[in-house]
């Protein structure tokens, strides 16, 4: 398995765990660079990020007031979580 989907498969693994809470972008980012050796890079991990979200696995969303970034899984990225589990 090549590094970019094991980031794939460590993202929806933690957002499954989330349980429908959405999870900041760097909190993502910290559980991903924590989860595997070696650490991906963060650039590795936002080319994975936008991947699942073209992909519609993960939805972004970002606060008006606070500019922050969070993300949770769609329907199809909770099912595909769960065959990953």
């Amino acid at each position: 398995m090549s590094q970019r989907s094991e980031i794939k498969t460590w993202a929806l693994r933690i957002l499954l765990k989330m349980d429908g809470t959405p999870l900041s972008d760097s909190s993502l980012d910290d559980y991903i660079r924590t989860g595997l050796e070696p650490k991906p890079t963060i650039a590795d991990i936002s080319v994975a990020k936008r991947d699942l979200e073209k992909d519609l696995f993960i939805s972004g969303s970002t606060d008006e007031l606070t500019g922050i970034v969070t993300w949770t899984l769609t329907t199809k990225g909770e099912h595909k979580a769960k065959q990953l589990s």
